[in-house]
């Protein structure tokens, strides 16, 4: 989750993310997905399962 969703921010991130399923030799070790705060917050309001299970099961990085 992030204050607010950019294109460079979400860049970075899968920048990031590539460089732990390199290490990992591209085993599916991580699934990113970047939302906006108020995404989010929005989505887990209105009862929207998929959010509700991040919220419950996600890891921040």
């Amino acid at each position: 989750m992030v204050d607010e969703k950019t294109p460079e921010i979400e860049s970075a991130l899968d920048d990031l993310a590539y460089g732990v399923m390199w290490d990992y030799d591209f085993k599916p070790v991580i699934s990113l997905k970047v939302f906006s705060e108020a995404r989010f917050r929005s989505s887990t309001e209105k009862g929207m399962s998929f959010y509700r299970h991040v919220e419950k099961e996600g890891i921040p990085i």
